[in-house]
């Protein structure tokens, strides 16, 4: 029987590890993450008003309930082959330098709490996304999930220079 001290030492570690928690979501049958914090909410897909003269990764904006939101395919922003909206496509509104943004996704897979020490540094493994989008590597039940860094995948100026304002 393990001591008082023992399980206290233990609970300790548990308390001590810092777990992340992640919105994990697929994209042409990858797993990607995103910070919990970031999320804002998860909505099915709505009808996108078109904005001409664009960026091709900006969709266009929706009606988030009174507010103007730029919506972003991620699948166009890493330059995957394009596919039809279905059932399962969301879209994930997370905070970007203070507004919201649409992020169009395959589908939603979780919300995970992944320890630190499942984390990896990412290398540059996958050609077809701009490293600088990687902010890590989790290992997660013999899964692998790029974890993104919203701040470099989603350029904020270039969302401005496509003649769009997300305040």
């Amino acid at each position: 029987m393990r001591s008082t001290l023992e399980k206290e030492d233990s609970l300790q570690q548990k308390f001590n590890s810092k777990n992340q928690m992640y919105v994990t979501f697929n994209i042409n049958n990858e797993t990607y993450g995103i910070d919990v914090n970031r999320v804002q909410e998860i909505i099915g897909i709505i009808p996108i008003a078109h904005i001409p003269n664009s960026i091709d990764y900006l969709k266009g904006v929706i009606n988030l309930r009174g507010r103007v939101v730029p919506v972003i395919d991620v699948r166009m922003k890493f330059r995957m082959d394009q596919k039809n909206y279905d059932s399962t496509t969301v879209i994930l509104i997370v905070e970007l330098n203070g507004s919201s943004i649409g992020l169009i996704v395959d589908s939603v897979a979780d919300v995970l709490d992944i320890p630190s020490d499942s984390m990896h540094d990412y290398s540059g493994a996958d050609a077809k996304i701009k490293s600088s989008s990687i902010e890590s590597i989790a290992s997660y039940n013999d899964n692998l999930i790029l974890i993104l860094d919203l701040d470099k995948m989603i350029d904020h100026e270039e969302i401005l220079s496509a003649g769009f304002d997300p305040e």
